[in-house]
């Protein structure tokens, strides 16, 4: 099921990104509409949108993708409060990971 999620939504994104561009170039070969340079270049944009949001299609699709994205997330959070707390002064002793899992344990019991 999963597989076929997947086909349809890359399929949906690339005819919606597409179309757009499609359907203005044949209007203008049959001079039915101008010719806009700046609404071609918008259009292009588009069809090349539909090669970048494939991997943010197959990114929310699959578990082991899903999973690599929430350690990347969580690394980079982790990393950008331990600057922070390196740039601030403190006069209590720094709490080690063990420390602050030991809380989250103890406060989670309580629940």
């Amino acid at each position: 099921m999963n597989i076929i999620k997947t086909m349809v939504l890359v399929s949906v994104s690339l005819a919606v990104c597409f179309f757009c561009m499609r359907v203005y170039t044949i209007l203008a070969a049959l001079r039915v509409v101008p010719v806009i340079p700046p609404l071609y270049g918008l259009f292009s944009v588009f069809s090349y949108a539909s090669r970048c949001l494939n991997p943010f299609v197959y990114a929310t699709q699959y578990e082991v993708v899903r999973r690599w994205w929430k350690v990347m997330v969580c690394r980079v959070i982790r990393r950008q409060n331990v600057e922070e707390a390196s740039m601030t002064p403190s006069s209590a002793p720094p709490v080690t990971e063990k420390q602050q899992t030991r809380k989250i344990h103890v406060a989670t019991k309580d629940l």
